[in-house]
């Protein structure tokens, strides 16, 4: 259950010889002075791909947590913040059981129901907020599908030539709901009724409203970015669209996902051109909604770097 790849532990002694006494006791060694407990939050580096541990207060409920980037008050968000947003995938340790987790950050709602929550468990959460102008975020870990996807990391610029022709698998599924049409309807001001009046969409051919084709099409870089990931980058540019077809109509409420695969790598290590195909697939769906090929261009450090 441990995740793949090096571990690079903290540059800063504290959190290192915490981590350290956590897993060399199995939790009981680490807790905050008033022996509250604590976890080890496992994430990947958003920058470099290694593993990172973070000792975190310990908010659980039914088997799921919640990771709180209070940083005691801090103007700055945490790094396992950043992890998360770029891989939610993610392991804790629980005293001595390890948990295989998915991360989503919370907002509305949601967030204050269990911003209540994390102040029951621990009550100083309430004076780091007023340290602070940010918002703290919130974070909700849940337990990861075993038949869901996980990201692919390709290791460089021999990893990339390696995994051409490769399927580089699919990501989680996202349910396509009003709020985010609408919110893209406003972005690009494309009102029309059949994105933005349930009421009338009712009566139409697809008896709901649909989502934009830009916006399906939009979520293929969003969503790959839960398929795969490259390594030991120094940049990286979205080049733009070879081909773009869009198949069928996606309903509001549908679930849709993103398949990749890689079908060409042009260039060599300083200036490589990656072509990869999308499909962006419908639940219960036989055919895609969008097929798209797309071009990365990546440049990779010299070897004697």
């Amino acid at each position: 259950m441990p995740m793949n790849g090096n571990y690079a532990p903290s540059p800063h002694a504290v959190i290192r010889e915490q981590v350290e006494r956590f897993e060399r006791s199995g939790g009981p060694e680490l807790s905050y002075p008033n022996k509250m407990p604590m976890i080890v939050l496992t994430t990947r580096g958003a920058r470099t791909g290694l593993i990172r541990k973070t000792p975190l207060m310990r908010v659980e409920c039914d088997g799921r947590y919640l990771a709180v980037a209070s940083v005691g008050g801090a103007e700055r968000n945490p790094q396992w913040l950043y992890n998360l947003r770029a891989d939610p995938a993610a392991t804790l340790q629980d005293g001595p059981d390890v948990h295989a987790l998915r991360s989503r950050e919370l907002s509305g709602d949601e967030r204050a129901q269990w911003w209540a929550y994390a102040l029951q468990t621990y009550p100083l959460y309430a004076e780091y907020q007023t340290r602070t102008e940010r918002v703290i975020p919130v974070v909700l870990l849940e337990p990861a599908d075993p038949a869901g996807s996980a990201v692919r990391w390709i290791d460089g610029y021999d990893g990339l030539v390696a995994a051409i022709g490769e399927d580089l698998g699919a990501s989680p599924w996202l349910t396509v709901e009003q709020p985010r049409i609408d919110s893209f309807a406003e972005t690009t001001g494309d009102h029309a009724w059949i994105h933005v009046d349930p009421q009338r969409a009712a009566a139409g051919p697809y008896r709901a409203t649909i989502a934009h084709g830009l916006l399906t099409l939009s979520v293929v870089t969003r969503l790959g970015g839960d398929v795969f990931r490259v390594c030991g980058l120094s940049g990286a540019l979205h080049y733009g669209y070879d081909r773009v077809r869009f198949l069928r109509p996606v309903p509001v409420g549908s679930r849709i996902r993103v398949h990749m695969s890689l079908r060409a790598v042009d260039g060599d290590r300083r200036r490589t051109k990656a072509h990869y195909h999308a499909s962006v697939e419908v639940d219960g769906m036989d055919s895609p909604a969008c097929v798209a090929d797309l071009i990365y261009f990546y440049e990779f450090p010299a070897l004697d770097q």
